[in-house]
C-alpha cells in the first residue's frame, strides 16, 4: 500500500494497490507515485535493513568518487561540491568521511573560500585528530609544499618509468619507497604502486606483487591502471591453481574433444576467414614448461609501456591440458597481426615461451579450437586463408 500526499490540500490518503481512488474530495491533479516523486512516502517495510544498507553503500561510494573526479579531473567544482556536501549532510557516518572533509578543504581553497576551507580543516581536527589527513591540512606550509612536491613527484615518476623500461628494478623499488613515504597522496601514487608490483613479480615475490596490485584496485578504483592490475592478479591466482603434469606436447596440438563434449551450437561449424571480426592473440604452452609469472610479467610490461591507451586485457586459463594466455581487445585481424609481429621482436617474451605457440585468431574461431578443430588444423587453415600471417 502506498501513502500519497496531495500537493494542494496537504492531506494524506492511502489505498490498496489495485483500487482507484482520489487523495481528497476536492478535484486536484493526482500525483504519480514513483520513487523520484518527493511527495511519495514509501512504507519502511518495502526494503529490508540489509537492502537499505547495500543501497546506501553503493550510493555513498558513487557520490564520493564522482565528487573527486569532478574536482580533480574535470574541474567542475560546483558539481564536486554538490556530491561531497550531500555526503556530509545525508551520510555523516560514511566510512570515508575524513577523505570527504579533505577534498572539501581542497575544493574551497581552490575556489578562494578560505573560511569555508578552514571549517573542514577544523572538522578533521575535531573528529579525526589522529588521521594522517588532519596532520596534512593543518600544516601551515601545506600548499607551498604541495605545489613544490607535485613537480618533484612528477619528476621522480618519470625517472621511475624510464628505469622500469630499462629493467632497472632496484631504482623502481627505491623510488616507489620514496612515493610511499613522501608522496602517499600524490597524483602518481597509483602508477608507483603498479610499477613496484610488476618489479616484485619480476623478482618472483608473488605475494608482495599481489598485495600491491590489490591495494591499487581497492584505493584507486577509478585509475586507468586498476583494471589491468585486477587482470594480473586474476592471472596469478589462476596460475596457482594449475597442477603440473607431464603429457605429450606434440599430441596436444592435435587434440579435439568434439566427439565427447562439444556444445551443440558448435557442432558442424567451420573456421571463418572474416578479417573484420574481433581478434585475439594467444600464447599456448604446457603448464610446467614455462615460468608463467615471468611470462605474465613480460607481457604486462610490454602492454603497459606500449599500449596503455588501448588497455588490452590479458586472461589466463587451462584448456584441454594447455595453458592459454590470451590478449583481447583487437578490433580486426590487422590490429592483432601488427601486435603479434611487434611482440615477436621482444626476446624477453619469446624466449620464455620455449616450445609453446603463439596464434592470431578470431573470437569465433577460438571457440572451435580444441573442440571441433585442433591447433594443427588451425595452423593449416591460417596458412591458407590469412596468407600474410606469421611474418
Amino acid at each position: 500500500m502506498l501513502l500519497t500526499r496531495c500537493r494542494k490540500h496537504k492531506e494524506t490518503r492511502s489505498w490498496p494497490k489495485k483500487r482507484a481512488a482520489t487523495p481528497c474530495n476536492v478535484p486536484c491533479k493526482l500525483l504519480v507515485t514513483t520513487p523520484t516523486n518527493a511527495n511519495t512516502i514509501w512504507p519502511k517495510s518495502l526494503f529490508t535493513t540489509e537492502q537499505r544498507q547495500a543501497s546506501d553503500q553503493l550510493l555513498t561510494e558513487g557520490l564520493f568518487h564522482s565528487g573527486v573526479i569532478f574536482k580533480d579531473k574535470l574541474n567542475l567544482l560546483n558539481l564536486s561540491e554538490k556530491a561531497l556536501r550531500r555526503l556530509t549532510n545525508a551520510y555523516p557516518h560514511f566510512d570515508k568521511m575524513p577523505q570527504v572533509y579533505y577534498h572539501l578543504f581542497l575544493l574551497y581553497m581552490q575556489k578562494g573560500e578560505k573560511n569555508t576551507a578552514q571549517h573542514y580543516s577544523n572538522l578533521l581536527k575535531q573528529h579525526y585528530p589522529k588521521h594522517e589527513l588532519t596532520e596534512l591540512v593543518n600544516d601551515p606550509y601545506y600548499f607551498a609544499n604541495a605545489q613544490r612536491g607535485e613537480h618533484i613527484e612528477d619528476s621522480i615518476y618519470a625517472a621511475t618509468y624510464d628505469a622500469f623500461k630499462a629493467e632497472d628494478y632496484n631504482t623502481v623499488r627505491r623510488n616507489a619507497q620514496v612515493s610511499a613515504t613522501k608522496f602517499k597522496h600524490g597524483a602518481n601514487r597509483d602508477k608507483f604502486l603498479f610499477v613496484e608490483a610488476l618489479a616484485m613479480l619480476h623478482d618472483g615475490n608473488i605475494d608482495a606483487c599481489t598485495s600491491g596490485l590489490q591495494t591499487l584496485v581497492q584505493q584507486y578504483p577509478q585509475s586507468e591502471l586498476s583494471k589491468m592490475a585486477a587482470m594480473i592478479v586474476n592471472g596469478i591466482m589462476a596460475g596457482k591453481q594449475v597442477q603440473a603434469g607431464g603429457f605429450d606436447l606434440n599430441n596436444v596440438w592435435q587434440r579435439r574433444t568434439a566427439a565427447a563434449n562439444a556444445e551443440d551450437s558448435l557442432k558442424g561449424k567451420q573456421f571463418s576467414n572474416d578479417r573484420n571480426a574481433n581478434f585475439l592473440f594467444v600464447l599456448a604452452y604446457q603448464p610446467d614448461s614455462v615460468n608463467e609469472n615471468q611470462l605474465l610479467f613480460a607481457l604486462a610490461k610490454y602492454n603497459f609501456t606500449n599500449y596503455l591507451v588501448r588497455n588490452f586485457e590479458i586472461r589466463t586459463e587451462t584448456d584441454n591440458g594447455l595453458r592459454l594466455m590470451t590478449v583481447s581487445g583487437f578490433r580486426n585481424f590487422d590490429e592483432a597481426l601488427q601486435y603479434a609481429r611487434q611482440l615477436q621482436r621482444q626476446t624477453a617474451i619469446t624466449k620464455k615461451l620455449k616450445n609453446g605457440r603463439s596464434i592470431v585468431i578470431s573470437e569465433d574461431n577460438m571457440r572451435l579450437l580444441g573442440r571441433e578443430f585442433s591447433f594443427d588444423d588451425y595452423d593449416q587453415y591460417y596458412a591458407k586463408h590469412f596468407c600474410t600471417a606469421k611474418g
